[in-house]
């Protein structure tokens, strides 16, 4: 399979040697390196002569990556755990293959444990779980967990092209002012020191209710006073940058939330998947397991953890709400297929 050999997976292994869909599920699900190395006498001998044992040191290293090397050899592997070393194998694939991984929950009302998962790589069913009953100890919550941050990462590749600073400093911009004098007046001024926290004077009240007036040594600028109802870089939330950052210039502002918990954007992609998870396993979300597994999901400057709004994961709290968002009347456990 080229997926299997593109780079990094061929620099991650230290060699170019390909391994097949087959080799690959025995190691996702292997308890043992052993297990996960085991070949048939011929394989072992052609190995040994002609591949200077390649396909033993590739499956080795493999196995030790995605099976997070220093905890030792498990006892059993939860359903979890195969859906971890599965996404951990994802994470090696660029950008150009890592859609080709998925994770994809399934529902069948007519089962007694209705859910299970499949993990594929292209067209080929590299693990297919057994039924899970989320009423009992499957780590059903985890799985739904890994399966919403891949989707995540999904949309995220999708926009990649499009969360440029350049484009994110132009959206703060275009927030800052209401009037387009104004914008194309900050959009002048945005390398101008002269504009840095250091010459910020006061920041007053406006006549005019909509804006608010930010009096700078040499200057004054009337900026947007309007709610900020989807996070837009506007009203109290740009009053307090203005005051509370370090700024050499506007540039430097309007960049400073860039990939971090305020991107307003992020939030925004960040949100169905969200109510998705909480569709999926309710008040769960707040478990200290879950919120470990969104807090070792990066995006960009953040995590998935802080995006959700959630708290960091302590096992002392297991309550980890930061808010309250309202998630509609779901109970999180609705009848769908996700593919």
């Amino acid at each position: 399979m080229d997926i299997i050999s593109s780079l990094p997976l061929s620099t991650i292994l230290n060699s170019g040697f390909a391994l097949n869909s087959g080799r690959i599920a025995r190691i996702i699900q292997a308890r043992t390196l052993e297990d996960a190395s085991h070949m048939g006498l011929v394989d072992r001998l052609f190995d040994k002569f002609l591949r200077k044992g390649g396909k033993r040191a590739a499956i080795a290293r493999l196995y030790r990556q995605i099976s997070q090397p220093g905890t030792g050899e498990p006892r059993d592997l939860s359903p979890a755990a195969v859906v971890a070393r599965f996404m951990q194998l994802r994470a090696f694939a660029n950008s150009e293959y890592r859609s080709a991984f998925q994770l994809a929950l399934r529902y069948d009302p007519l089962e007694q444990a209705p859910w299970s998962y499949l993990l594929q790589i292209g067209n080929y069913r590299i693990y297919q779980s057994p039924p899970l009953d989320y009423r009992l100890d499957h780590q059903f919550a985890e799985v739904c967990t890994m399966k919403v941050c891949q989707s995540l990462d999904d949309a995220l590749m999708e926009v990649h092209d499009q969360l440029t600073p350049e484009r994110y400093i132009q959206s703060q911009v275009e927030s800052m002012a209401d009037a387009p004098a104004v914008r194309q007046k900050v959009l002048a001024v945005l390398d101008d020191p002269a504009y840095g926290r250091a010459n910020l004077v006061r920041i007053t009240d406006s006549d005019d209710s909509t804006c608010f007036l930010a009096h700078f040594r040499h200057d004054v600028l009337a900026l947007a006073n309007r709610c900020a109802t989807h996070d837009e870089f506007r009203g109290r939330r740009l009053k307090t940058a203005l005051l509370e950052t370090d700024y050499v210039d506007l540039r430097a502002l309007c960049r400073d939330s860039y990939l971090t918990k305020e991107d307003a954007l992020l939030k925004y992609l960040a949100r169905p998947h969200l109510l998705q998870l909480v569709d999926y396993i309710g008040d769960a979300v707040y478990r200290p397991e879950v919120r470990q597994l969104l807090s070792g999901f990066p995006v960009g400057k953040t995590t998935a953890c802080e995006l959700f709004n959630l708290a960091q994961p302590d096992y002392g709290d297991s309550d980890g709400r930061l808010a309250q968002p309202d998630y509609g009347d779901s109970d999180g456990r609705q009848a769908r297929m996700t593919q």
